[in-house]
């Protein structure tokens, strides 16, 4: 016996991340690109992000 399952995949919404007039398309080119121009440890950064409602400005101007 053969079953076959039917699975509806959503359309993946892109997401974009922004670091002040910068875009991305990934969190992490952004967190590299942040990480590199503000001189802020990735990691520490990645935190910050995530204290901060998910906002790089906010996680670099605090």
């Amino acid at each position: 016996m053969i079953s076959v399952f039917k699975k509806r995949v959503a359309k993946r919404q892109c997401e974009v991340f922004k670091v002040f007039d910068e875009e991305f398309s990934s969190f992490k080119e952004a967190l590299a690109f942040a990480s590199a121009k503000y001189q802020i440890k990735k990691s520490r950064l990645s935190q910050l992000y995530f204290d901060n409602i998910k906002s790089f400005d906010r996680a670099i101007e605090g």
